[in-house]
Parts: structure tokens; sequence; C-alpha cells
């Protein structure tokens, strides 16, 4: 059995209690650090759907009965973007690259993915998100496991998307613009007291009249709302790698040790080393409660960020739209 590493950043899952004060603790920092982006990100929608006047003059012009025009021009400039990415969509494309690899085992790999795609609709979260990084900067695609239908035991992939951008939260030290090193992030969306009753019947606060007597004062509840959260993280486990020979086939292997066979006359070891083995976590979650908790079947939190321009000024990281440096030229159309 290998030995688990708890990751610095987050506690033992054995307690909730702990668990859950880190997910706030979390959840806080991270909505602190993406703060001033989200804002940002949240002008340039308001801006695109007509909201191009100041509120100021707006209230001056509406006293004096003087138009507001909006002649919106954005939409456009968004298209020409989002048009073209839809005249070549991304899609994943396996590759052998090394001598042992297959080819046509990588073909059946592609067959498999291009599958997920077609029966997941994946072009309309590859949409979503390219239509969010040209708007407001910022897009998500998701990555779900789900029943092959109502009868069936067995599960698979799908891509899905995001539909509110506003509804992730990503670990705020990520660097990649795949994502692939967060720790952790968000999926979390508001509900109504009825609601979650009736979709978490069990929970705890299903029983509860009135949810002020919880005495939450973190945003996560209200008099009539509950933050329904979905919380991926990460962990390590130290684990032995072993490089063998088979030596039946000939064939190159990489194992752990509990995959080693009995028979030590099968194989020849040619090379050992340590290696820290990422688990992924997912935790539902209201704040006070868990709501359920699973291992993600995978080495990456499955929540992939589609940025638009990123830049680093004086430490800050700034996400710019299509609409970003766009704004007073179309205030100046409106008015003139």
């Amino acid at each position: 059995m290998s030995d688990e590493i708890q990751d610095n950043d987050e506690v033992s899952d054995s307690n909730d209690n702990d668990l859950l004060e880190q997910i706030k603790i979390n959840f806080e920092a991270d909505e602190e650090a993406w703060r001033e982006v989200r804002q940002d990100a949240l002008k340039d929608w308001q801006f695109r759907a007509g909201d191009q006047w100041p509120e100021a003059i707006k209230r001056e012009r509406d006293q004096d009965d003087r138009p507001c025009l909006v002649i919106n021009k954005m939409p456009q400039y968004i298209n020409q973007i989002t048009n073209e990415q839809r005249q070549n969509r991304p899609a994943i494309k396996i590759s052998p690259v090394d001598s042992f690899a297959d080819v046509e085992t990588a073909k059946v790999f592609q067959g498999i993915i291009k599958h997920i795609e077609n029966s997941s609709n994946a072009s309309v979260a590859y949409d979503n998100a390219t239509d969010g990084a040209a708007t407001g900067g910022l897009g998500y695609i998701r990555v779900v496991t789900d029943y092959c239908d109502e009868m069936s035991f067995e599960q698979e992939v799908q891509i899905k998307q995001v539909y509110d951008w506003a509804s992730v939260y990503f670990d705020a030290s990520s660097k990649e613009p795949d994502g692939s090193d967060a720790n952790h992030a968000f999926i979390h969306q508001e509900m109504s007291k009825d609601e979650f009753k009736a979709e978490y019947p069990d929970a705890k606060m299903s029983d509860m009249t009135e949810w002020t007597s919880v005495g939450d004062s973190d945003g996560w509840i209200s008099e009539n709302t509950v933050r329904v959260a979905e919380y991926f993280y990460k962990k390590f486990t130290k684990t032995t790698l072993f490089q063998v020979r088979d030596l039946a086939t000939g064939k190159v292997h990489v194992l752990q040790k509990d995959e080693l066979p009995q028979d030590e006359l099968l194989y020849e070891v040619l090379n050992e080393r340590e290696s820290m083995v990422p688990v992924i976590h997912w935790v539902k979650t209201n704040g006070h409660e868990i709501l359920d908790k699973t291992i993600w079947p995978g080495k990456w939190i499955p929540i992939i960020p589609v940025y638009g321009k990123s830049l680093m000024v004086d430490g800050k990281r700034i996400l710019e739209s299509v609409i970003r440096h766009a704004k007073d030229s179309q205030r100046m159309y409106n008015y003139w």
C-alpha cells in the first residue's frame, strides 16, 4: 500500500468539520483574488448587452428628456471571433509519440474521444467558452461522468458547457492557461429553500424551519437561499514506480509496487523511483455540511478555463476581452 501525503493546501477529509473550514477559507481566498477580474468581466458583459451609458449621464439625460441611444456594434466584433471558431472548432487528437506507442491503439482512443464529443454535444461547450473569453475574458468547460441511460449501470465521460462563467471560482494560484496546475476549484449555484429541500431531503438543513438560526455570516446562507458548491481538490499519494520488462513478450511497462506480478521470474526490473501521484477529490457542500463526496477518476481537476488575453501587471492578473478597449469608441459613437 502506498503512503498518502497531505497537501499543505488541504486537510484530511476524514474530518468533515476541518474540510468544511478549509472549503470556506479557499472560497473566500479565491473570491478575493478574482474580484477585480470578475468585476471587469461583468462590466464587459453588461456593455455587450447594451448597458453603455454611464449612470450619472443617463440620469441627467433622462431628466432632460434627451435620448440615450445605443447603436450596439459590440456583438458584430464578438461574432467575427466566435464564427471563425465555429468554422474551425478545437478537437482532441491522440497521437502515438514514442517507440512503445501503438498506432492502432491511438486510433481506437481517437474514436472513443470522437464519440464522447459527439454524444455530449461538446461543440456547444467549446462555443460557449469561446464566447465567454471573447466577451468577458474568461469562460469554462467541464468534464463529467454520467450513466449511459436510465436503466444502465455503465457510465460514460461527457464534455459539458459551464453556462454561467460567474459560477466558477478557480484556484487563484493556477498559472497554466489550461488550468492543469490548479489544486482546487469551485462550481456553485444559489438555491432557494424549496429547491434545496426538494433536491436534498436528507440534509440537516432540510429539517430547519429558519435558516438564519444557523448563524451564518460568511455568505453561504441567507434567509431564503443557500449556496451549494461542487468543490474539487487535489491531494497527492506517495508511491514507488517500477519500470519492468515482461520476459515473455519483451514489452516494457511501468507498474506500481502492488501491481507487480507475484512470480519474480516473469519480469525484470529495469528502474525504479519515488513519485507523487495526484488524487482528485470531489465534494458537494452547502458550507455547513457535506452533501456528497467521492474520488474523481483522473489526475486533473475536470474544469478547463478558456481565457482571453492574459496579462500580469504589477503582480495582478488581467484577462482582456474584445470589448475591454472598445468601450470609449462605442460610447463616442452612441453620443454622436
